[in-house]
C-alpha cells in the first residue's frame, strides 16, 4: 500500500472455507477498481486448519493492497472486529468469505462512499430488494424506519459497514462478540447515535451456498432471543414503535425461521442444526400465542406438502424415464 489512506477497505474474517474464499477473491481482483489505491482487502483467518494460508498467499504474491493475518487460535465472533480493526480504510466493509462482487459493485460503492464522506451516515448494504422494498435506496432519518426496512437483515455481516472514527471510539471492541450478533449490536448503537442512514437494496453481491453450513451455535437463541433481545432494548427507550417491534418478530417468522423449518424438517444436509435444539418446538412455542400463528402453521403445512408432491412427481418421471428406456 502506498501512503494513501484507502477509501474503502474490505474486511473478510474467515475460518475453513479455502475453497469459496478463493472465489470471492477472485471476484474482486478482476474490478479495475480494486487496482487502485482507493480499496484495500483485509483478511482475518479464525486460525482455519485448511489451505486458507496458501490461497491467500499467492493473491498476496500478486497485489499489495492485500492484508492478511491469521489468529492463534479461532477467537469465533471476535475476529469481527479483529479484521476491522486491521483495515486502514476511511469506510470499512464487513464481509462474508463466500460472498462473491458483482461486476461493477466495488465501483457502486466507491461512489455511495464519496456521496455520503461528509455527513458520514449509516451505510448499510442489504443486497435484497422484495415486495416490501420497492426503492433501490432509502435514506432515513429515524431508528423507527431503519430497523423497519431493514428488518432482520441486520444480523447480516455483509451489509454491515463503519466509518472509521466509528469503530475508533468504541471503548470495548469485543463487547457484543457473546452474541453471535457483534456487528448488529453496533450498527444498532450507531443508529439510535446519529439517526441518519442510507439502505441500499442494489444487488452487488451473490452468497455461495456452503455445504453443510454450521448452524450449531443456536439458531433459535441467536436470532430470536438474541436479536430480538437487541431490538426490544430500544422499545424501552421509545427509540423503536412496539408496531414495529412486533412487524419484526413477525416478519422473521414468516421471512427467516419457515425456511430453517423447512430445512429442520427434511435434514437438508446443506445445514449442521444443533442436537441440543429443537427448532420446531422452540420456534412454534416463541410464537403460539400470537394472532397469526394459525395462518403461519398451514403456511408451513403447505410448503411442507408442495415438496413432497415435487418429489412424487420427480420419481415418477425418473421412474418413467427408467421405463421407457426399456424398449
Amino acid at each position: 500500500m502506498g501512503n494513501k489512506k484507502p477509501l474503502l477497505s474490505i474486511c473478510i474474517p474467515t475460518y475453513n472455507r479455502a475453497e469459496y474464499l478463493d472465489k470471492s477473491l477472485a471476484s474482486i481482483v478482476t474490478q479495475k477498481e480494486f487496482h487502485k489505491e482507493d480499496v484495500e482487502v483485509v483478511i482475518s483467518d479464525n486460525a482455519s486448519t485448511d489451505n486458507t494460508e496458501e490461497i491467500v498467499r499467492n493473491y498476496q504474491n500478486q497485489y499489495k493492497n492485500i492484508i492478511y493475518s491469521k489468529n492463534t487460535e479461532n477467537v469465533f465472533e471476535k475476529n469481527h472486529p479483529i479484521v476491522i480493526g486491521n483495515a486502514h480504510g476511511i469506510f470499512r466493509k464487513l464481509c462474508n468469505d463466500t460472498i462473491i462482487f458483482n461486476s461493477n459493485a466495488i465501483q457502486y460503492m466507491l461512489n455511495t462512499i464519496n456521496e455520503n464522506i461528509l455527513n458520514r451516515p449509516i451505510l448499510f448494504f442489504l443486497n435484497k430488494s422484495n415486495k416490501r422494498r420497492k426503492k433501490e435506496k432509502y435514506n432515513v432519518t429515524s431508528f423507527d424506519s431503519f430497523l423497519k426496512i431493514s428488518s432482520f437483515w441486520t444480523t447480516w455481516i455483509g451489509g454491515f459497514g463503519i466509518w472509521e472514527e466509528d469503530f475508533e471510539i468504541i471503548t470495548d471492541k469485543f463487547e457484543g462478540c457473546s452474541l453471535f450478533l457483534w456487528h448488529t449490536k453496533i450498527l444498532l448503537e450507531l443508529v439510535a447515535k446519529k439517526k441518519t442512514g442510507v439502505i441500499d437494496n442494489r444487488q452487488l453481491f451473490l452468497i455461495q451456498a456452503v455445504f453443510k453450513k454450521d448452524l450449531t451455535y443456536g439458531l433459535f437463541n441467536v436470532f430470536y432471543n438474541n436479536y430480538l433481545g437487541l431490538c426490544e432494548k430500544y422499545v424501552k427507550i421509545q427509540l423503536l414503535s412496539n408496531n414495529s417491534f412486533k412487524y419484526l418478530k413477525k416478519y422473521l417468522l414468516f421471512d427467516f425461521f419457515l425456511t430453517y423449518l423447512i430445512a429442520f424438517r427434511f435434514s437438508y444436509n446443506k445445514y449442521q442444526f444443533s442436537p441440543d435444539e429443537d427448532i420446531k418446538k422452540l420456534i412454534l412455542n416463541a410464537y403460539r400465542h400470537d394472532t397469526y400463528y394459525n395462518y403461519f402453521l398451514f403456511l408451513l403445512k403447505a410448503h411442507i406438502l408442495l415438496i413432497h408432491i415435487k418429489k412424487f412427481v420427480k420419481n415418477k418421471i425418473h421412474f418413467l424415464e427408467q421405463y421407457t428406456s426399456l424398449f
